[in-house]
């Protein structure tokens, strides 16, 4: 009867200092336009509005896995990998990223388009066509986590 006190003391304990929500890697960060990159668990890394949306008016978002990103005042860049299911003979709805099958994006938040490119020089052309500044370069998004919140 003891050991099951302990435990259950122990559960109790484990929840108050850790608790349940997110978790120690997980993170935001403030980019422009009212966006932010929102990393919720390993591969459900997005870009979405700050605000949240109402979804009979859904925003311009960039769904997970984004893995690299660059901005500034006006632009947001992005590289992801789609996602595929792990277990596809299975029902489980459990995502993996699929890193052979990769968009680019570019996000004008003055505007509010979007434009999405199937590969790099696709998307390199759009940069050019957009005089997006050629001083971005994609980063890691691990390396915004230490400025996030």
């Amino acid at each position: 009867m003891c050991a099951f006190f302990t435990l259950v003391f122990s559960f109790f304990f484990v929840v108050g200092v850790v608790g349940f929500g997110p978790g120690p890697t997980d993170y935001s960060y403030d980019l422009p336009g009212g966006y932010q990159l929102v990393r919720s668990s390993a591969h459900e890394i997005d870009i979405i509005p700050k605000e949240g949306w109402d979804p009979r008016n859904p925003p311009l978002i960039i769904p997970a896995k984004v893995v690299e990103v660059a901005f500034d005042d006006r632009y947001i860049l992005a590289k992801r990998y789609k996602l595929k299911p792990a277990y596809p003979e299975s029902s489980n709805s459990y995502e993996i990223p699929d890193e052979t099958k990769v968009e680019y994006y570019i996000l004008d938040t003055l505007t509010q388009k979007m434009y999405v490119c199937l590969n790099a020089d696709e998307f390199n052309n759009f940069r050019d066509i957009l005089k997006v500044p050629a001083t971005l370069k994609l980063k890691d998004v691990a390396s915004f986590k230490a400025h996030g919140k």
